[in-house]
């Protein structure tokens, strides 16, 4: 399998379904007929075929998906598991929630930190962000859409700005919020 260069991974054009082009240490480009590109690696886990998620295209780097990818087929072959060291998506949210904060003014912190702490920790705080799937984001969401519908929205949103940032950190390749319809 040839490695990949920048420009190549820059000018790829999308074909009519989804396209996987191969690189070092398993690591594979993948192209959507839409034209977004992911990174992900294949690797064999202490005996199980995996796919991980390294980030999407520009956000990360062929340099950087190979570093990833180098590191995660390092702890694989000493017998570790790169995926347990996963974040939570508390873990990203707090990290999602001070970056924001520093643009935000007046009490849209407090709010916005209420609403998490309120409708989303108690049901996907402890669940590890690569594992989140459209019915976590349900969970979350569908009990108060009936009666309080802008507050469900907000959750919607905050839901998929983490996971949003959670993609562009490499820990996931899509946003199940984003494809959640209520």
């Amino acid at each position: 399998m040839g490695q990949l260069t920048a420009s190549f991974v820059r000018g790829v054009k999308p074909a009519a379904k989804v396209r996987f082009y191969g690189d070092l240490h398993g690591l594979r480009l993948r192209v959507q007929p839409g034209g977004s590109k992911a990174w992900t690696q294949r690797l064999v886990i202490q005996g199980k075929r995996r796919d991980l998620g390294l980030g999407e295209f520009p956000l990360v780097t062929l340099s950087e998906a190979r570093d990833k990818a180098f590191e995660n087929r390092r702890t694989a072959r000493s017998g570790g598991d790169p995926m347990k060291a996963t974040k939570t998506f508390r873990d990203v949210s707090e990290h999602c929630l001070a970056m924001d904060a520093q643009t935000w003014t007046g009490r849209t912190e407090a709010t916005t930190r209420s609403m998490v702490e309120r409708y989303i920790y108690p049901k996907l705080g402890g669940v590890p962000v690569a594992k989140l799937a459209v019915h976590h984001v349900m969970d979350c969401v569908e009990e108060i859409w009936l009666t309080k519908n802008q507050t469900a929205d907000r959750v919607l949103q905050r839901l998929t700005r983490t996971l949003d940032y959670s993609i562009a950190k490499g820990y996931r390749n899509d946003n199940p919020a984003a494809s959640s319809i209520i």
